[in-house]
């Protein structure tokens, strides 16, 4: 099939970057130098310039190193987006170690298996998170705990809404260490000689079809390779004004709202949570240029009472991921801000994008073409040997620099997942004469929720748990604002008959899982539809539901 994007290729770019071997940490520690007087972040009005960015990531990497960390020890983050993740992330891939992003909504059987699966003995937390932490303490291998506190970084006055929600500590362990404490000791960190290619960065967490989360490998050479392919594809330049709200957990926040900046030496515009009205009045205020988004930020935005109040045509670019864009909030995005919402597709086992639309030439309804570097196949869903010509579905697949090692001691997964050097990623999708991608569904059981992957069997495990519950099944159903709803049909145990309720399932639920991973909908059935081996249909219900609606 040849590389037919080639066709369409911007013609101001080149068609292969040369990365070199110096580090991200290195890069940034040489721009906190470069831009010393410049604002690195801009936090509800506290300005963090470059130079303090860069002593409190070397002051943190030394005391990491005091402790004993060395290379390739894990360390986590368990934190909101706030200055602490940012300053933490780059202390620790500076020091030597390996980053642990924990999604902030965890509770606490999910904490624990994360630190347990990921062997960290540091953990670097917002006070928010600590009471979930010292709930499961003493059954992981956590030995050093540092707490940041959110008005750590919040000004006297700050110049846009501060999140009124933030959870306080209700008591501290003497033991734990202070963030501002550690970054004021100015500690002396010796900088780590780094195998590029083979190093790991990053484990970056994804749902598993097994239900249990699987950690995929980033190495230092993933990293960098995906935010210089970015910063060039992007046309990113110092000084430009990025909004971060993404959460920095995920891959796209981590690479696109956090690292950029510090990577191009642009000024970070940083939210620690998403609020429509503060996001207008941020791009008013500090005249955002560029913003990564996904689909339920925009459809807000666009849907917001006062929008037309703000001056948004600062913009000159903002990427959207997640979930489709709808064809009504594109144009009315483009009539309030001038610029077109570029869609991109990525995966956490290709820490972000492989393809992106092209600035100059965006197609609406597709993810893009393979950007830098990267070659996409679409084979026969179950043959990847078997490619397919251009307008034909399949499974897509996906070879290049940005991809990872592997999975975090699962050698089977990180076999299976592989064909000849190409990541299969169970999706589904076509590519048109020009070498543009269109998502057309998955293969993999996996329901989008709001921008979040989310495995309908990690979800069953823990409705598991429930006393009541007998038989459960889980499965996406369509949603004009999150993407898919997350459902699940449930039978009780014969002592529960008549004694549950859907809606007390569904708070029991928001209690023990993740904020986007409950199911907002719950269904009780006397059975649940089944084959001849006895396994559950979750397609049968899906039908049925369809067929209900």
């Amino acid at each position: 099939m040849g590389k037919p994007w080639f066709r369409k290729w911007p013609e101001a770019l080149p068609k292969k970057l040369d990365y070199g071997t110096k580090t991200l940490p290195e890069i940034v520690l040489e721009n906190c130098e470069k831009f010393r007087d410049e604002y690195a972040v801009i936090y509800y009005g506290r300005g963090i310039t470059f130079q303090e960015l860069g002593s409190s990531i070397q002051s943190l990497a030394g005391w990491l190193q005091e402790k004993g960390l060395g290379k390739g020890d894990r360390v986590a983050i368990y934190s909101d987006n706030t200055p602490h993740f940012i300053i933490s992330y780059l202390a620790i891939l500076a020091s030597g170690g390996v980053c642990v992003c924990l999604n902030p909504m965890f509770k606490e059987d999910e904490l624990e298996y994360h630190l347990n699966d990921s062997g960290a003995e540091t953990i670097i937390i917002l006070e928010s998170k600590y009471n979930t932490l010292q709930n499961v303490r003493n059954k992981t291998s956590i030995k050093n705990v540092i707490i940041g506190f959110f008005d750590d970084y919040i000004p006297e006055q700050p110049t846009l809404p501060v999140p009124k929600s933030i959870e306080k500590a209700k008591s501290l362990n003497h033991n734990d260490e202070s963030f501002m404490n550690i970054i004021n000791l100015n500690k002396k960190y010796f900088p780590v000689k780094f195998n590029f290619h083979e190093d790991i960065a990053l484990l970056q967490y994804t749902s598993g079809t097994s239900g249990f989360p699987k950690g995929s490998m980033i190495t230092h050479r993933n990293l960098l390779v995906n935010v210089k392919g970015a910063k060039h594809w992007w046309g990113y330049e110092k000084r430009d004004a990025h909004l971060a709200v993404l959460p920095f957990f995920h891959v796209t926040g981590m690479l696109h709202s956090m690292l950029q900046p510090v990577f191009s030496g642009g000024v970070m515009v940083l939210l620690t949570r998403f609020d429509v009205e503060t996001v207008v009045k941020a791009i008013d205020r500090y005249q955002i240029n560029h913003w990564s988004s996904i689909a339920t930020m925009n459809i807000a935005l666009v849907n917001f009472h006062d929008v037309k109040q703000y001056n948004l045509t600062s913009l000159r670019l903002v990427r959207s991921g997640g979930a489709r864009i709808p064809v009504n909030i594109y144009k009315e995005f483009k009539s309030l801000t001038g610029v077109d919402l570029l869609e991109s597709y990525g995966l956490s086992e290709t820490i972000s994008q492989v393809t992106s639309n092209p600035p100059n030439y965006p197609k609406l309804g597709s993810v893009g073409m393979p950007v830098f570097d990267v070659d996409v196949k679409i084979v026969h869903e179950n043959n990847p040997n078997k490619e397919l010509p251009l307008g034909e579905k399949g499974e897509i697949i996906v070879k290049g620099p940005q991809v990872m090692k592997g999975y975090w001691n699962n050698e089977l997964e990180t076999k299976e997942s592989f064909s000849k050097g190409f990541f299969l990623t169970g999706d589904l999708g076509y590519m048109d004469d020009d070498g543009f991608l269109y998502i057309s569904g998955r293969k993999k059981e996996i329901i989008k929720a709001s921008g979040y992957s989310v495995f309908p069997a990690e979800v069953e495990n823990y409705l598991y748990k429930h006393p009541g519950i007998a038989e459960c099944c889980v499965f996406g159903i369509p949603d004009p604002y999150r993407g898919e709803q997350i459902m699940a049909a449930i039978v009780p145990k014969d002592e529960y008959q008549g004694k549950l309720e859907e809606g007390k399932i569904v708070e029991w639920a928001r209690e023990n899982m993740s904020a986007y991973k409950y199911p907002r909908i719950v269904e009780l059935r006397e059975s649940l539809p089944k084959n001849a081996s006895g396994k559950i249909l979750r397609r049968n219900l899906v039908k049925e539901y369809n067929e209900k609606t």
